[in-house]
């Protein structure tokens, strides 16, 4: 999944339960439940350098940063901001091992621990056309979190 929607993911969560304490949790489970779901992305990490994914990669960053400012327009509370990162988290460890792996070249990544394992177990249903249902899915969340916050 995008960095857009696991973003939207976590927000929309901490509409849903308006508590951090509920919310925290729910928006890393979330993650794992989207990344299970067809989504957009590449096998295997050779694919990764072909220039459609840097495309995608940049449109996912400008839109997720059109979502920020969305957002703080219109004021929401902070945590929620927390939230979206809380389902984001779990991403963090791919752009670490793809940095090493990718840019450096030299430095063979450590070995993968059991919840690095597990997200990448998963990840079974990553496609090219797994962008078709993230933009439908990115689409329902924004309406859903932009109708509730107003």
């Amino acid at each position: 999944m995008t960095l857009t929607n696991h973003y939207l993911t976590g927000v929309g969560v901490a509409v849903v339960t308006n508590n951090p304490i509920i919310t925290l949790p729910a928006a890393l489970i979330s993650h794992y439940v989207l990344d299970s779901l067809p989504h957009y992305g590449f096998k295997d990490w050779e694919s990764r350098n072909q220039k459609i994914f840097k495309a995608m990669l940049f449109i996912d960053i400008v839109v997720f940063g059109l979502l920020l400012r969305y957002l703080l327009i219109n004021s929401v509370p902070g945590w929620f901001y927390l939230a979206g990162l809380v389902g984001y988290l779990p991403d963090l460890a791919w752009i670490y091992r793809w940095i090493i792996t990718e840019k450096f070249g030299t430095i063979r990544p450590q070995k993968m621990n059991f919840m690095n394992n597990f997200h990448a177990s998963i990840q079974k249903h990553e496609r090219l056309w797994g962008i078709i249902p993230e933009v439908v899915y990115g689409a329902g969340m924004f309406v859903f979190i932009s109708g509730s916050i107003k």
